[in-house]
């Protein structure tokens, strides 16, 4: 791969980490949201799927995992001399 291929693979992978950062805290926050209980509005069910509680809590760690290992790919190409891909067809 080229020099640009591979600043680009890095600017990638940062540009991932950060967003994946973002989104965990996003769901730090919904930690501790209470959802609005089911209730019925203009004849429709209404019911508040927004994560919460643990489910929030395993939500931003697996995005603190991905951010962490965004981060990572991200040093690793940027390090790089080159890069080579290997493509096999099952």
């Amino acid at each position: 791969m080229t020099t640009i291929d591979i600043h680009t693979l890095t600017n990638i992978c940062q540009v991932a980490a950060d967003r994946f950062r973002s989104n965990a805290d996003e769901f730090r926050k919904l930690i501790d949201y209470k959802p609005t209980p089911e209730h019925e509005k203009a004849g429709v069910w209404q019911i508040d799927m927004t994560p919460h509680g643990e489910g929030a809590r395993r939500l931003a760690q697996q995005f603190d995992l991905q951010a962490k290992e965004a981060e990572e790919y991200a040093a690793a190409f940027a390090n790089a001399d080159n890069i080579e891909v290997i493509y096999e067809s099952a």
